[in-house]
Parts: C-alpha cells; structure tokens; sequence
C-alpha cells in the first residue's frame, strides 16, 4: 500500500499507509475527516519533531546492521550513517524493502526452476504408469495434472521493511500483540 499525506480541518498534517483510491480518513490526531493532499518532503521536514538520529551500520558487502544503542561504536569495516530526517528513514525503509524484495525473486527464481526440473522428472514417470492405468484413470491422471498447472501461480511478497518507532501505529499494535 502506498503512503500518502492527509490533512485535517485543524490542519494536522500526517502520513499514512492507504490504497490508492482513498480519498479521505480520519485524523490520528483529532479524529476529524482528513483529506488527501500533496506535500513536499521539504514541507514535511520543516514541520517535524526533531528525533535523535537513528544509526545504522553499513558494511561492505552493502548490508546493514541496526544497533540497539545509537552510542554503540561503528564496528570495523563499517560506515556509520545516521538518518536525521524521516525523508531519509522512508529513503532507508525503501531501500531495505528493495532489497528484500531482490533478493526473494533471486531465490524464488532458483527454487522454481529445481522445482520444475523434478516436476519434470515425475510427471514423466507418472505418463509411463498411466500406461497401465484404466481410461478414468487416465483421465484423472491428466485432470490433476492440468489442475495443478492452472493453480500453481506466483505467490505475493512484501519484504515491509520499516523501522517500528515511525511507523507507530496503536491500533496494528494491538491486532500484533492479540495474536
């Protein structure tokens, strides 16, 4: 779902997560009806709390790690980097879910393709043992064969890399802890 930026009659201006279509929601923070507008990350900069820097540690292979202590010193061979804006944590949060995202089709790719390969083989050895089936069971054979081609399709991912602390939702909170 995409993120968009709503403002309210008392002009609270806020983002969230909606699909594409909605036009109006509730404010989170007065509860009126907030419309959808367009702001610039500059606006949004300019209107934000200041946060301490969230620091994350980039190695050379391009992979980060996040410490549970911004005060932590940066392990060798890493870069430092602190993200002083939420435009530069959305950046960071997008970046990650890339990634992620990478490297599931990589994976899925190979996994389809190992897959395929024995789906090969056995449905070879299953067409020699037709051969001794009856008519209907030939037929079923082929039926479920067939089935399986039509329902074996790609499954959706969402990698949903962000960092909890700007993401902050009280109400998805408590759906995760019910669980």
């Amino acid at each position: 779902m995409p993120l968009f930026d709503f403002k309210c009659s008392e002009n609270h201006l806020f983002e969230a997560l909606a699909p594409s279509d909605t036009e109006r929601m509730k404010c989170r923070h007065c509860k009126r009806t907030a419309k959808r507008v367009f702001v610039s990350s500059s606006t949004y900069e300019r209107l934000a709390q200041p946060f301490n820097p969230v620091v994350v540690f980039r190695k050379a292979d391009g992979s980060y790690s996040i410490p549970g202590d911004a005060s932590k010193p940066t392990p060798k061979g890493c870069e430092r980097v602190e993200l002083r804006t939420l435009t530069q944590v959305r950046r960071f949060e997008h970046e990650m879910t890339a990634k992620e995202r990478a490297r599931h089709e990589d994976r899925r790719e190979r996994e389809q393709q190992q897959f395929e390969h024995v789906q090969s083989l056995g449905r070879s050895l299953l067409r020699q043992r037709m051969q001794k089936f009856s008519e209907q069971g030939r037929d079923f054979a082929r039926y479920v064969m067939e089935e399986h081609n039509r329902t074996s399709g790609e499954r959706s991912f969402d990698a949903g890399c962000h960092i909890d602390v700007f993401s902050y939702n009280p109400s998805n909170m408590d759906a995760r802890h019910k669980e």
